[in-house]
């Protein structure tokens, strides 16, 4: 007697995102998203922001401005420059110029990310909508996160993952204007330093080649020069340009001596522990949103492959850099107190942490602000 053949089943394949990943509709994808920035790094961009309420209620901005900046604007750097501006009783039309330089660094960010999480039935508004979520950690940490998601799940779960940290950080943002207050003077410059070693160690752990690092450096290095030599916001737009442009080069240097090319990383994530108030607060966001809108835009047609896209990504990582730069040499509030050999000693120190202990965010902060509040005392 014939037996029947036996049906072999096809091995199951496991996503790092789980059963939800593969199962889920959009709904799904979004809350899977939001709980994996809960889970850790909304709450570590929430610690960081709420540096931006300490320079607020330092400057006598109110809390509902401070509140209302995080979410309008969805920028720590042009947070922090908008506020310092208004600290220096800057005119309007020079916070609108030092907002605008600091909001350039989203043409390349947008026009970088979008090509990776976009589908061939992504709409017009759907992306010009995503492009105000995009931000110095939902920038990093998507683009480090996307190619372990299947490509029509990577908007949703972006959205969710950027909503999560958007709603955390505005109301840390309001608890660091309370706390301030109640905080004598090295923990108010212990907040406003989580800033500069957040940013830098969530582009080194998104690197990914050469050029990556090259970027990161260059941007780091150069800000404070060009910033005497310059000076007036067109510093940071020459200082990403500059710094974006010799990373590529040296990208195309390497490919030339025929240098083998740097490989992606694993795709395997890694998981984290009033009408003056609108005024001010439009004169902050505008520049920010007309600059994603933009990138939206440039990104059309622009494939992650390809040598553009390597192009501006190098020109947002320096960008970013730069504004670190920027704030380490000539930095606001509290931590102005302290010399500048010593912010970079501190800011050193939380990086050889980073890299002793295995990349770890958390490392890297607790040595930081542990350094920076001992050179208070010292």
């Amino acid at each position: 007697m014939m037996r029947a053949p036996s049906r072999v089943s096809k091995p199951a394949v496991i996503s790092p995102w789980g059963a939800m990943g593969q199962r889920a509709g959009l709904a799904g994808i979004f809350w899977l998203g939001a709980r994996e920035a809960a889970l850790g790094p909304a709450w570590l961009v929430g610690v960081s922001l709420a540096s931006v309420g300490t320079l607020a209620h330092d400057v006598g901005a109110s809390a509902w401005l401070a509140a209302a900046s995080t979410p309008l604007v969805w920028a720590g750097p042009g947070q922090l420059i908008f506020f310092a501006s208004l600290g220096a009783h800057a005119a309007p039309l020079a916070i609108l110029t030092a907002t605008t330089l600091a909001a350039v660094r989203f043409v390349p960010m947008v026009a970088s990310l979008l090509p990776r999480i976009r589908t061939p039935r992504s709409g017009l508004v759907a992306q010009l909508v995503a492009s105000h979520f995009i931000a110095v950690t939902v920038w990093v940490e998507t683009m480090r996160r996307a190619p372990a998601l299947p490509a029509e799940s990577r908007m949703g779960y972006m959205f969710g993952f950027a909503t999560s940290c958007m709603a955390i950080s505005t109301a840390t943002t309001l608890a660091g204007f309370w706390l301030v207050g109640l905080s004598p003077g090295p923990v108010a410059a212990a907040l406003l330093f989580i800033s500069p070693i957040y940013f830098v160690v969530s582009l080194a752990r998104g690197a990914r080649e050469t050029m990556d690092w090259a970027a990161l450096w260059l941007g780091l290095i150069l800000a404070p020069t060009f910033q005497s030599l310059i000076g007036g916001g067109l510093d940071l737009l020459v200082t990403g340009t500059t710094a974006g442009v010799g990373a590529y080069a040296l990208r195309r240097w390497r490919q030339g001596r025929g240098c083998r090319r740097d490989r992606e990383p694993s795709p395997r994530v890694q998981r984290s522990c009033g009408g003056a108030v609108r005024r001010d607060a439009g004169v902050a966001g505008a520049p920010n949103i007309l600059f994603r809108i933009l990138g939206v835009f440039l990104s059309r047609g622009l494939d992650e492959g390809s040598e553009a896209f390597a192009f501006v990504r190098a020109v947002a990582s320096a960008l970013l850099a730069g504004v670190v730069g920027k704030l380490l040499a000539a930095p606001p509030g509290a931590l102005a107190q302290l010399g500048a050999s010593t912010r970079v000693v501190c800011f050193l120190l939380s990086l050889a942490a980073f890299f002793a202990f295995r990349r770890s965010l958390l490392a890297a902060l607790a040595v930081g602000e542990a350094a920076l509040i001992c050179a208070f005392w010292l």
